[in-house]
């Protein structure tokens, strides 16, 4: 790994694309989820191209696509077949870009975040993302992007702390249950 330009461009793509992944965290809006996750996306796939990670490309375009669509047509829940025609596009997509079996990392964690998309509560959405996060983790790790290995262990507890805070929202919503 050498710190050329299109490394530190990389690394900063990633930042950006790390902090907007974050923030839709923290929100409880699917909408607003789906949005933020659209710009996250576009940014990932320019760190990734510059890093020639190629399936991580081949990935969030294809999840960019899908959001895009969805949130075109304003449905209001995902449907299987939509999912299931993603995940198909992605297995072939994998076909071609196929390097390692490390490099399949990158569609898993996207096969596991589509598979959140069909969740109808956020809190579930959130928690499939935990797995989604150790996937990703593990090929940042793969294409040795530092800011990439820092930044996924940061956004697995924004993770895990963005669906602590919606438990603990239902929880002031809903009434204690009898002892």
């Amino acid at each position: 790994m050498l710190w050329t330009t299109s490394y530190i461009i990389s690394q900063a793509l990633t930042i950006f694309a790390y902090v907007v992944l974050g923030i839709s965290f923290f929100r409880c809006n699917k909408r607003e989820i789906q949005v933020l996750n659209i710009v996250s996306c576009i940014f990932f796939s320019g760190g990734f191209f510059l890093l020639r990670a190629y399936s991580g490309v081949a990935m969030q375009v294809i999840i960019t696509l899908h959001l895009l669509v969805f949130i075109l047509l304003r449905r209001e829940k995902e449907s299987v077949f939509s999912v299931a025609l993603t995940l198909a596009a992605m297995t072939a997509v994998a076909f071609f870009t196929y390097e390692t079996p490390l490099s399949m990392l990158s569609v898993g964690g996207s096969f596991v975040y589509m598979t959140s998309l069909c969740q109808q509560k956020s809190l579930n959405f959130k928690l499939l993302n935990t797995a989604s996060c150790i996937l990703w983790l593990a090929y940042q790790i793969y294409i040795y992007s530092i800011f990439g290995i820092i930044l996924e262990v940061l956004l697995l507890a924004s993770t895990i702390a963005g669906a602590a805070r919606e438990v603990r929202q239902r929880e002031k919503i809903l009434p204690p249950e009898p002892e």
